[in-house]
Parts: structure tokens; sequence; C-alpha cells
């Protein structure tokens, strides 16, 4: 019995001690549970942290356009990259302008400009002082009528016939009463081709023939005449419309002095020679004219007042127009 009670107390006694010890382990139990949550759940947020952490910026793509070629290395970004020493920077891409928006290069510039340019400013009814002022001091200054035997002089050095010389090209300008009434500009060489329009564009000399100047319809010479010398030749035709030309007459030649590499029929104008020995008509004339107009190719084109004044009736006789090519040669 009394063992019983001992059995009984000492459980009793150790049972609410076993109970305690219970609650303690529970204790730790949990304790230990929510500290390895803990570990655990720092562990595993430092593992994604290191994978990609939030405070780093998004890695930027490279566009494709912007990924080297096959086999070649990978260039360092624009903007951590530094130039080669002595190498200028390179603009960023952000502002540098895409290929498709490159300006096109239209060629170089023309060499002649400033030929071209002189010659287009020539008009007539203009100043011995505007011509001078474009195309310079001329190289020669004569009284026309020195030149020209059937010219009559009225006043004192009038008219004037000024020889502008450029490398090449060369100007003849005829000034009555300080007006320039004619002007014939003669290339000199095969680099610089004058282009002087007319009633319509003629185009630029060495590349028509006479024949294809006549380019519009009832466009025809009126008058014709060669001169074949000893030590040169030269030819010269003259168009007069009157009113429907603007009062503008034109006078396509060969002159003397300018560039002789151009296509010149020789048959054709041995046929004129004759035929102009023979008679004075000019139909007949221009008739015989046609084989040396459509196989030879002008080196001087000229303008002149149509006017019905002095110069206007010189220029009408082919002669005299030949007299002033020859003007400033010794041929």
């Amino acid at each position: 019995m009394d063992s019983q009670k001992e059995e009984v107390v000492m459980t009793r006694e150790g049972g609410p001690h076993s109970r305690s010890g219970s609650r303690i382990m529970q204790a730790f139990k949990r304790a230990r549970t929510s500290s390895f949550a803990i570990v655990l759940g720092v562990f595993l947020a430092v593992i994604a942290g290191g994978c990609n952490p939030p405070s780093a910026s998004p890695p930027s793509a490279s566009p494709p356009s912007a990924s080297p070629p096959n086999g070649s290395p990978a260039s360092a970004s624009p903007a951590s990259a530094s130039p080669p020493s002595g190498s200028p920077a390179s603009a960023s891409p952000t502002s540098a302008s895409p290929p498709g928006n490159a300006p096109v290069v239209s060629g170089t510039a023309d060499p002649f400009q400033t030929q071209q340019k002189a010659i287009d400013s020539l008009a007539l009814e203009q100043s011995i002082e505007f011509v001078n002022s474009k195309l310079g001091v001329p190289q020669e200054s004569h009284p026309l009528c020195s030149k020209i035997s059937s010219c009559r002089q009225d006043t004192s050095g009038e008219p004037l016939l000024n020889i502008y010389r450029d490398e090449h090209y060369t100007v003849r300008a005829v000034f009555d009463a300080n007006s320039l009434k004619f002007f014939a500009v003669t290339m000199e060489s095969d680099q610089f081709k004058p282009h002087i329009r007319w009633l319509y564009d003629l185009g630029s000399l060495g590349e028509f023939t006479y024949k294809e100047a006549s380019a519009a319809d009832g466009i025809e010479p009126t008058a014709a005449m060669i001169h074949l010398g000893n030590r040169s030749s030269s030819y010269a035709e003259i168009v007069s419309v009157g009113a429907p030309g603007h009062y503008q007459g034109l006078m396509l030649g060969s002159a003397p002095d300018g560039f002789g590499n151009l296509p010149w029929d020789s048959k054709g104008a041995e046929a004129l020679n004759a035929k102009q020995i023979s008679s004075s008509d000019q139909q007949a004339r221009l008739a015989a004219a046609s084989s040396f107009r459509a196989g030879s190719v002008p080196n001087t084109i000229g303008l002149f007042l149509d006017d019905g004044g002095t110069i206007s009736k010189l220029l009408h006789d082919p002669q005299n127009a030949i007299a002033i090519l020859h003007a400033g040669t010794n041929l």
C-alpha cells in the first residue's frame, strides 16, 4: 500500500514535472523551427538578390543593327569606350544621322563657272563700263572703221571694237555711242564651251553644226560667206528675222584664232567658195552652203541689235562679220 502511494506520488510529482518539460521542449522546437524559417528565408533572399538585385538597373540590349560582324570581337559601349589616341571622337548613336538620310554628293563643281558667268552677263545695249566690269580691261581697242572699209565713222572713236581675251574664250564687242550693238564669243579650247541663248536654246558651242542651229521652223540664214586663205580660213552666216526675233540678229561663224579642232567640211567649203566667186546672189550662195553647213561646226556665236541702225546694216553683210572675226589676228 505504501509502495503504491509512493509510486503515485512520484507519478504525480513527476507528472507535473514531465508536463513542464514537455512545454519547454515544445517551445524550444517552436523557436528552433522559427529560427530555421528565418535563416532559410534570409538565405533564399540572398540567393535571389544575388541573381537579380533589386537596386541594379536592367541590362540594356543592343539593337540588332549594332551587333558586330560574325567573327568580330564585341566592341565596348559607345558611352564608356574612349577613342584611340589622335582619332576624333565619334558622335553618339543618338545624335548620328541614319545612313539613309546622308546627303547625296551631286558631283564636283563646274571649273568654268567664272567664265560662263561672265558670258551670261552680256546683253545688247550695255555700256562699255558695264562690259569692262564683267570681262575686264579689253586687250585691244580699235575704231571699227579701221577694220571695215564700208564703215562710216560719225564721231571720233565711234563705233568702237573692243577685244577681250581669256584663256578659254575671246569676246569681240562693238559699241556705238557707248552702247553694245554686237558681241561675238569664240571658244578657244575644247574644255570650255560657251553657252548663249537666242530665240531658243542653241546649246553649247562645239556641240552643234550650222544646220542643227536652225532648229525652229523657218529659221534659216539670210546670208553666208566663206573665206579660204593661205594661212587661215573663216566663215560667217547671218540670221535676221526682225521683230519675231525681238530685233536680235544671230551670227554663227568660224573665227581663224578660235579652237580649230572641230568638224570642217573641206569639200563643202570649196563648193561654197566657187559659187560665191561666180555669183553674188545670196540665195544661190546659201544653196551652195548646204553641204558645208551640214558637216561643219561653228566655234563662234554672236548677237547684234537688228534695229536698222548703222551696226545692224553692217552685220547684214557676212563679209563685214568675217572682217570683225579677223580683227586682233595676223591672219
